[in-house]
């Protein structure tokens, strides 16, 4: 009672990042916090200092409200916003910490998380304390700088420059940058590279667009950075997808070339027919659309494809060279006439009509999606755009933090939130079956609702059941979701039913 909590339930993630096609690659402690299976993991969780654990313990009580042992989504923002973390930043470690999908996060959790990301910290700089601002900023993913790193060896695929490396606490990944020419499978010649890229590296970068001489042109700059935001948005969102980090070179921070951070995970390649049901598929399509994402699926053989299938038989999206007003090879999407607008989403319409698997998305799968995106703060986005794209954030006579807010509140127009139905034992099936028939068939001045949650207590809750499924016989909806609980009321024990309806397409436009 009293509590509020996070607005929708994000869904299981395992954050990677695209290095090698499939495998794993050693993880970091952030990779770690993020729930990825692995050595750190288990490591990292028990390493914590008693110092370090009582700061932790301290920070949870204190903003653990009514003691219940659970941060709501609230009192975790206030959390961390009181250790001076960007407005975006909870958004995004809430998805890596809440492990049982509850929408709260338990004390277990909380200690979890601080400890597999502290960890490799506090060994690579032993005895000084962390605080929990450093902490979710490892996790979140701060910029890497090149000189930080060193190289262990070439990439042996990728149509950029990359390779592996290391920094001083052990972490290891795959790093690339991206519009320099690729070297596979030569270490020393790669090493030399980037060691010749460490030292002189605006003789790799070329300030304007064409990118001559195998030179990163200012075009692939900030395309890249672009990456690394959308990223960031898709975990705002609560979408499985791959987390970047930028990698500079120090003191070209904003004139040379740019390079981003990549982690691996195990993922199978799939055909397009074989994507059509993974779960995650249809509820991250709402944040394709409101990133324009038109590479989402991607052409070609199931290696060379964009959407992988998880070991935990989940979607997951990768590569995003393709989102927000850049096609995929750089050039904008106003060429193709579909500008990357805030006014306008056409992604909801083109990317169902060009994309096999994605064609049976319904708009109560929509609706779903863009209540999640609905929950982000438009400060967060904006906030999340400017710390990413700095100058680079411009656009026109806009900015495209302006203009993602303005998509935002285009799809909370074109896809309402879902509807909600309290059912009472007080009425009877036919009164409920009526109200419910008006919010899925809509009424004069009102739309349908696309989807309908029904909720009941008690008694109540033959009656919910007998609604809902007169909903399924007159074709109106199909029940996708039944939650059940026991609730505590005037010290007994009371049974709930939530009854999740999604509208069916025949039953109107």
């Amino acid at each position: 009672q009293g509590r509020t909590p996070h607005p929708f339930r994000w869904p299981a993630r395992s954050p990677a990042l695209p290095g090698r096609r499939g495998g794993r690659s050693p993880m970091d402690g952030a990779e770690a916090a993020a729930g990825l299976p692995g050595e750190a993991a288990e490591k990292n969780g028990t390493d914590a200092s008693e110092e370090q654990e009582k700061e932790v313990i301290q920070k949870f009580r204190r903003y653990d409200k009514n003691g219940d042992g659970k941060l709501s989504f609230d009192e975790f923002r206030e959390l961390l916003t009181s250790e001076g973390l960007s407005s975006y930043h909870p958004f995004i470690l809430f998805s890596l910490t809440d492990k049982n999908d509850d929408g709260e996060i338990d004390y277990g959790e909380f200690v979890r998380f601080a400890r597999t990301v502290q960890t490799p910290l506090i060994q690579a700089s032993p005895g000084k304390p962390l605080p929990l601002r450093r902490l979710c900023t490892r996790a979140v993913g701060e910029p890497h700088y090149l000189h930080q790193l060193a190289f262990d060896s070439a990439q042996s695929a990728g149509s950029h420059l990359g390779g592996f490396f290391h920094s001083d606490d052990g972490s290891k990944f795959y790093v690339k940058f991206p519009g320099l020419p690729p070297l596979h499978d030569n270490d020393a010649y790669s090493k030399n590279i980037f060691s010749s890229l460490l030292e002189k590296p605006r003789d790799f970068f070329d300030p304007g667009d064409s990118g001559e001489g195998g030179k990163q042109s200012a075009l692939v700059r900030r395309q890249t950075k672009s990456e690394v935001l959308v990223s960031k948005l898709y975990a705002m969102a609560g979408v499985d997808a791959a987390v970047m980090r930028l990698v500079h070179v120090e003191g070209t921070e904003e004139d040379g070339p740019v390079g981003c951070w990549s982690r691996n995970q195990d993922y199978e390649d799939i055909n397009q027919p074989t994507m059509i049901g993974l779960p995650g598929l249809k509820e991250g399509f709402a944040a394709d659309a409101w990133l324009a994402n038109w590479d989402v699926v991607g052409n070609g053989a199931p290696d060379a494809l964009n959407l992988k299938r998880t070991t935990d038989g989940r979607a997951f999206r990768l590569d995003f060279g393709g989102c927000l007003q850049y096609r995929a090879q750089g050039t904008d999407k106003s060429t193709a006439g579909c500008p990357f607008v805030a006014d306008s989403v056409a992604e909801v319409v083109n990317l169902r009509r060009y994309n096999y698997p994605l064609q049976n998305i319904t708009p109560a799968d929509i609706s779903v999606g863009v209540a999640k995106i609905a929950a982000v703060p438009d400060e967060a986005i904006r906030d999340v755009v400017n710390d990413v794209l700095g100058k680079d954030a411009a656009y026109g006579e806009t900015t495209i933090g302006d203009i993602l807010v303005g998509r935002k509140h285009t799809l909370q127009k074109q896809f309402p939130p879902p509807a909600t139905m309290k059912v009472s034992s007080k009425r009877g099936v036919g009164f409920y079956t009526r109200v419910a028939e008006t919010f899925l068939k809509g009424r004069e001045g009102k739309d349908p609702a696309n989807v309908l949650h029904i909720t009941a207590l008690g008694n109540a809750i033959p009656i919910a059941a007998a609604v809902s499924s007169k909903m399924e016989q007159e074709q109106l909806g199909t029940i996708v979701k039944v939650s059940t609980a026991c609730q505590a009321m005037e010290k007994n024990l009371c049974g709930q039913i939530s009854i999740t309806i999604h509208r069916c397409s025949c039953s109107g436009s």
